[in-house]
């Protein structure tokens, strides 16, 4: 797995265009990783670290 410091996520972070910084963190693409989740019977602590590593809240 590659990893990152928060140095170089926060970089790569500042050469996003806006749009796909929202599209991120929009409410809508939130539910549907939420909802993906739940039918694959996640439980809620693993459905909230998998929102929180791609970004949905």
């Amino acid at each position: 797995m590659i990893k990152f410091s928060q140095r170089q996520a926060l970089e790569r972070w500042d050469t996003l265009p806006y749009n796909l910084r929202a599209a991120i963190f929009s409410d809508y693409n939130a539910e549907i990783l939420w909802r993906v989740c739940e039918n694959q019977h996640l439980a809620e602590d693993k459905i909230q670290k998998i929102a929180t590593l791609a970004g949905g809240c």
